[in-house]
């Protein structure tokens, strides 16, 4: 169909507003067609690249006969937010993350990941109050991959806070739980101070 060809020429343009118009016509007046599938395929794909996985999922909701199962939304959605990560945009990545989170909650397979890089945006643009509220998450769970470096940042956190118990808590769960030698040194080091 001429609607989504017109939208992979606005799409490979970055124009990705003008391609998601076109490909939702196509879905509202092409309904279970194959040119509707190829038209919500890009949309998905759009919305994802973008960072507005949440937007899919709500515009999908909308749409007759498009039923996607829960794991696939919580794939999405974590997906949405780990693109603006990798692609260095915190504040997308931010979002994104708040949001899967919100709409997961405790149920999210991602959760401790979504904790975890939305703590490491939040650090980096100096959100300490709210890096520190992920990475306890984080570091709080069953061991993980995230436990040491989120353990880690908790206490140095703490420590340039002045907040020295708390520091102290951190620095000996480090020393519980470090698999490097310099991560265990550290952990002890930082009790000593």
């Amino acid at each position: 169909l001429a609607y989504t060809r017109l939208a992979l020429i606005y799409y490979n343009r970055n124009m990705d507003d003008r391609a998601l118009t076109y490909c939702k016509t196509v879905v509202d007046k092409y309904p279970r067609t194959e040119s509707s599938q190829d038209a919500m395929r890009l949309a998905e794909m759009i919305y994802v690249n973008s960072g507005r996985g949440d937007e899919y999922l709500d515009w999908l909701k909308t749409v007759p006969n498009a039923d996607i199962k829960i794991t696939r939304q919580d794939s999405l959605l974590y997906e949405s937010a780990m693109t603006q990560f990798r692609a260095g945009d915190c504040d997308k990545a931010i979002k994104g993350f708040n949001s899967y989170i919100e709409r997961f909650g405790s149920k999210g397979f991602f959760l401790i990941n979504a904790h975890y890089y939305a703590a490491e945006c939040e650090n980096s643009k100096k959100n300490t109050a709210e890096a520190i509220k992920h990475y306890v998450y984080a570091a709080s769970q069953s061991k993980n991959e995230h436990s040491e470096n989120a353990t880690i940042k908790l206490a140095r956190l703490f420590y340039a806070d002045k907040n020295f118990g708390e520091a102290q808590k951190y620095y000996e769960q480090l020393e519980k739980i470090a698999t490097s030698e310099i991560n265990y040194i550290e952990g002890l080091m930082g009790q000593m101070r």
